[in-house]
């Protein structure tokens, strides 16, 4: 979560460049509504006083400046509380703007166990024979796609290993 805070989005830096200015400004503009009056113009000091209360109430940054950090913070907790993992306030804007999301082919940021969904033989080979094939070569590997494509011959029962010129089926 730190390290995703630290990046920052569009928003966020513009709030912080925006508040740099914005508050002295406001600042500014309700000391002048405070003494500016009185002194100039006859007014009433508790009068102009309030208005100048007013005017800090009124135009406080603290919205502006504390709603973007907010809002991104709570999004990306909840996103991590629903299995969604961010890098930062950037990539989070980034993602409104997806059309398509690609996964790793492993599985392992879906459910964790990779399967076989769908066969696909070129050139007419029949699809039986290619899922035979493929779980035969890769029988003795450990990688997890290996090990899906095994598994899928496996329920098939179209799994032939030929081990030392013997063929077996698994």
């Amino acid at each position: 979560m730190e390290e995703a805070q630290a990046k920052k989005s569009s928003y966020q830096r513009f709030g912080e460049r925006f508040g740099k200015y914005y508050t002295p400004a406001m600042f500014i503009l309700g000391v002048g509504v405070a003494i500016i009056p009185p002194l100039f113009f006859g007014g009433e000091w508790t009068a102009w006083f309030y208005r100048a209360l007013v005017v800090f109430v009124v135009s406080c940054s603290c919205g502006l400046a504390l709603s973007v950090p907010v809002t991104v913070v709570a999004a990306i907790g909840n996103a991590a509380r629903n299995g969604v993992v961010f890098k930062g306030g950037a990539y989070l804007e980034v993602a409104e703007k997806l059309r398509a999301i690609a996964f790793d082919k492993t599985g392992t940021l879906t459910i964790g166990r990779p399967t076989v969904t769908d066969i696909l033989p070129l050139n007419n080979l029949d699809t039986e024979k290619l899922l035979a094939l493929a779980g035969a070569v890769e029988f003795r590997s450990e990688h997890p796609l290996a090990e899906a494509i095994v598994r899928r011959a496996n329920e098939a029962s179209a799994l032939i290993v030929i081990v030392n010129g013997l063929r077996l089926l698994k």
